[in-house]
């Protein structure tokens, strides 16, 4: 097998551990969307956004808790699979679902921006902000969830996805707070949200990548 079709069967396994909890997720997301779509109630856009960005791209998390309880990591080991693409399969994965709903959310407040002149100027005053932190979340819900799952977390999987959101929601919070406090513009602490997001996901899966080489299955 090769390695790009161990990572696409790796990533259509996750699909089908969580698609019921994905399915559902943006079934409430679509929901929104459509709310916001008929009424033009603008302050539905920020939560759409970040519940859309986060939750989304967040749910495939959950398929660690399915690894443990299918025997999944120990199967794994007797197929032609790396195990530098099992955690190769995990980053992209928050990756393609961030870009879903980053899709889904561009298409939505589209329409509505297209049907209600009252939005625009919601979007235009927060759209940067709270996209850039709803992505910087999920980078850093991720970064930190996959090596502390691997190290410590064995059937701890629900309670550490919500420290990781939190601890990802922190981090880019107190990004926010500094570059208002040193009067940084906008697109500035938008910047900075992404670019040190995106740092820590890198740094977490070379880190990750390690831990799971080592990891006794």
């Amino acid at each position: 097998m090769k390695k790009r079709n161990s990572i696409t069967g790796l990533l259509l396994y996750s699909y089908h551990a969580t698609r019921g909890t994905t399915l559902l997720i943006l079934a409430v997301w679509i929901l929104h969307g459509f709310i916001m779509l008929v009424t033009g109630d603008a302050r539905i856009f920020p939560n759409l956004t970040g519940f859309g960005i986060v939750t989304i791209s967040c749910s495939f998390m959950l398929c660690a808790h399915k690894d443990n309880s299918t025997q999944w990591n120990k199967c794994q080991l007797a197929m032609p699979i790396k195990r530098s693409d099992v955690i190769t399969s995990k980053f992209l994965s928050q990756l393609f679902l961030m870009l879903v709903a980053i899709t889904l959310i561009a298409t939505f407040v589209g329409l509505s921006m297209v049907f209600h002149e009252s939005i625009k100027e919601v979007v235009r005053n927060t759209s940067l902000i709270v996209t850039s932190s709803s992505i910087g979340i999920s980078l850093v819900a991720c970064a930190l969830f996959y090596p502390i799952i691997y190290t410590i977390g064995e059937n701890k999987e629900e309670v550490i996805i919500i420290f990781c959101i939190l601890g990802g929601a922190a981090i880019n919070l107190f990004i926010l707070v500094m570059g208002e406090t040193l009067n940084f513009s906008n697109i500035t602490s938008a910047a900075l949200c992404i670019i040190i997001s995106v740092a820590l996901f890198g740094i977490s899966y070379v880190i990750t990548k390690k831990i799971y080489a080592k990891k006794d299955l």
